[in-house]
């Protein structure tokens, strides 16, 4: 849930609220967060929205991850508002997260203003969870009493009862906090979550459906959509859980791999050019290959996710418009490439296998080519794909033809590419 999820309770008119969000909803829309965040502070000063603008620019800044910046964002509308106790809450949730005993005197603070702030009990039960989920279960059912529709106070009870490992009450609890509060999406959410965990797949999609229907915006719908492809698809399962295995091998996991191939195929390369062995050779020319095709393969694993959730109708929801099919380019030339080049060095055709190597590494840089980061970068990479295609079809010619220069054009070609595609993903970055 959003650390400044709170009900609002400014004394500001609706109207004015009304046009402030408009304007900072059309600023995400067109220019993304930070225009935003420009709209919001030109009205922090305003009698009857700053109240509101400090609130929804602290939640902005806080989804970024400037926490500090949004802290001090609310520490300044509170200078200005010091008697409205919803920017000390959502003080006191920010802090939360840094400093729990100064969030937990925050959250005191208003209480005993306002012993009846069911946001600033729920907040203070989620302190409380990790050292005593008993009492924190106690201040959730607290605040659900003293005010059913503030969503933090479930959300609150919810958390303390996984805490207690209590499933059947978790259920109830989700349950409840729909029916009290059928059209706000993070509680619909949440007992999406809850359903996703205990395998009620249609059901979670019941959910997810109306989160889509009331905010189709918030940013935990599409992870929550993914995880139901991902259950409902066996590949994209696998997928998902051998890119974990890699993610949790770390870049020094991935390079020790690559390492001890490299290693290992040298190895084996002494011995068969010291013995003639012609098969041994083979293997050798197999193994480098195979080593270069894993070094390119992380760059193509948000194309290969992209694919896989292209395969479900639901997957393709979640894709923008293109990118399905972007996604399909790109893993035909990985696929082939890396199959053709595989099977050639195994059956003793390395022309064949370098071919396979500049068709399944032509797959990373038709990605920068596609979508890439800067201008220069796109257009670096469309130009590098024209020029390696154009040698790689007068290598083959050449092979056709019978000309002795055939396999040296490819191996200009294949190094051409390894170093053009090198400059073209990592040059705009160095630059920055």
């Amino acid at each position: 849930m959003d650390a400044l999820d709170t009900t609002p309770d400014d004394p500001a008119s609706a109207e004015a609220l009304e046009a402030l969000e408009a304007r900072v909803l059309e600023a995400l829309r067109e220019d993304g967060p930070f225009a935003a965040e420009a709209v919001l502070v030109e009205a922090l000063d305003d009698r009857l929205v700053g109240v509101a603008a400090a609130r929804r620019l602290a939640r902005i800044r806080l989804r970024r991850g400037a926490g500090g910046t949004a802290l001090r964002t609310l520490q300044d509308a509170r200078a200005r508002f010091p008697a409205n106790l919803d920017l000390a809450v959502d003080e006191a949730a920010v802090l939360s997260t840094t400093d729990p005993q100064a969030a937990e005197a925050g959250f005191r603070a208003v209480i005993a203003q306002d012993p009846e702030r069911a946001d600033a009990v729920a907040w203070l039960s989620d302190l409380r969870r990790p050292d005593d989920p008993e009492d924190a279960l106690r201040l959730a059912d607290e605040a659900v009493s003293l005010d059913p529709t503030v969503a933090r106070a479930h959300v609150a009870r919810v958390e303390a009862l996984v805490a207690l490992a209590q499933p059947d009450r978790v259920t109830r609890a989700v349950d409840e906090g729909v029916r009290t509060l059928p059209g706000h999406a993070g509680m619909r959410l949440l007992r999406a979550l809850w359903r996703l965990g205990r395998h009620d797949v249609e059901g979670a999609l019941g959910d997810l459906a109306a989160v889509q229907a009331i905010a189709p915006g918030h940013p935990g719908l599409r992870p929550a959509l993914r995880e139901v492809v991902r259950r409902r698809s066996v590949l994209y399962r696998v997928w998902m859980r051998a890119i974990g295995v890699l993610d949790a091998m770390g870049w020094s996991g991935r390079l020790a791999l690559l390492v001890t191939l490299a290693v290992g195929t040298h190895l084996v390369s002494e011995h068969a050019i010291a013995t003639g062995d012609v098969a041994m050779i083979h293997a050798v020319a197999f193994g480098i290959a195979s080593v270069v095709l894993l070094s390119q393969l992380w760059l193509v694993v948000p194309a290969v996710s992209d694919f896989l959730l292209d395969q479900d109708p639901l997957g393709q929801s979640l894709l923008d418009p293109g990118r399905g099919r972007r996604a399909q380019v790109i893993v035909v030339l990985w696929t082939g490439g890396t199959a053709s080049s595989l099977v050639g060095l195994a059956m003793g055709r390395p022309l064949a296998g370098v071919w396979g190597l500049i068709v399944a590494m032509l797959a990373p840089v038709v990605l920068v080519a596609w979508d890439g980061r800067s201008q220069q970068a796109r257009l670096g990479a469309r130009v590098l794909v024209g020029l390696v295609g154009l040698g790689l079809l007068g290598s083959m010619g050449l092979e056709v033809a019978g000309h002795p220069v055939a396999p040296l054009v490819a191996m200009g070609v294949l190094a051409v590419e390894a170093i053009g595609g090198m400059v073209v993903r990592v040059a705009p970055a160095w630059r920055r």
